[in-house]
C-alpha cells in the first residue's frame, strides 16, 4: 500500500509575552509649609517636588497623588491623576505646589493623621487593586514644635508595617521616604 501523506502545518512562531498594565502608584506628598520653610527652603521643596513628579510622570503608569501641607495643622489639598507630563493632573499638581505659601507651627501629629487617612482612602477605594503601590514622601525642614509627636511617630511606625491590615506583605506595598531640607539632626524624620 501507497499511503501518499501530506505535510501538516503547524503554528511554530513563538508565544507572544502579554504584558499586564502596570499598577496603580499612589503617591502621598506630605510638605511642611510652616514659617520656618520661607524662603530658598520652599524653593527647595518645590523644586524636588516638580523633579519627583516628573519622574513619576515618565514610568507610563497610572498616578494618584494626595497632596498634603502642614503646619500647625494639616489639610489634604487635593487629588491629582496622571499617565504623562501632558495629562491636566500633572499641570494642576505642579501649580498648586507652586502656589504654596508658609506659616505657622511645625505638628507632625496632624500631618501623619492626615496621611494616613488619605492612605486608608486610597487601599479601601471601590475596586482598589492589592497590587497598587503606595509611596510617601515627607519634606520638612526639621523638629515638630507643636502637637504630641512620640505618641504619633509610634502609631505611624504600626501603621506603615501592615497599610492595609491583612498581615500580607505581598498587598498594597508601601513604602515611607522623610527627606529634610537643611536638617542637621534627623531624630524625627527617621521615624517616619
Amino acid at each position: 500500500d501507497i499511503v501518499d501523506d501530506v505535510p501538516l502545518a503547524g503554528d511554530d512562531s513563538p508565544a507572544c509575552i502579554i504584558q499586564s498594565p502596570l499598577p496603580l502608584v499612589n503617591v502621598t506628598l506630605v510638605l511642611d509649609t510652616s514659617g520656618s520653610m520661607e524662603g530658598s527652603k520652599m524653593a527647595a521643596l518645590k523644586a524636588a517636588v516638580a523633579s519627583l513628579a516628573q519622574a513619576y510622570a515618565a514610568l507610563d503608569a497610572p498616578i494618584h497623588v494626595n497632596l498634603i501641607t502642614f503646619a500647625g495643622g494639616s489639610a489634604n489639598v487635593g487629588d491629582y491623576s496622571f499617565n504623562s507630563v501632558g495629562d491636566s493632573g500633572y499641570t494642576n499638581l505642579l501649580n498648586a505646589v507652586n502656589g504654596l505659601g508658609t506659616g505657622g507651627l511645625t505638628n507632625y501629629e496632624a500631618a501623619l493623621g492626615t496621611a494616613k487617612a488619605q492612605i486608608l482612602l486610597d487601599v479601601n477605594a471601590a475596586g482598589a487593586d492589592s497590587a497598587q503601590q503606595h509611596k510617601l514622601y515627607f519634606i520638612s525642614d526639621g523638629d515638630p514644635t507643636t502637637g504630641s509627636t512620640a505618641p504619633a511617630l509610634a502609631a505611624w511606625q504600626s501603621f506603615k508595617a501592615d497599610i492595609d491590615s491583612d498581615g500580607l506583605s505581598s498587598t498594597n506595598a508601601f513604602q515611607a521616604h522623610a527627606i529634610g531640607i537643611s536638617v542637621s539632626n534627623g531624630q524625627y524624620l527617621n521615624p517616619v
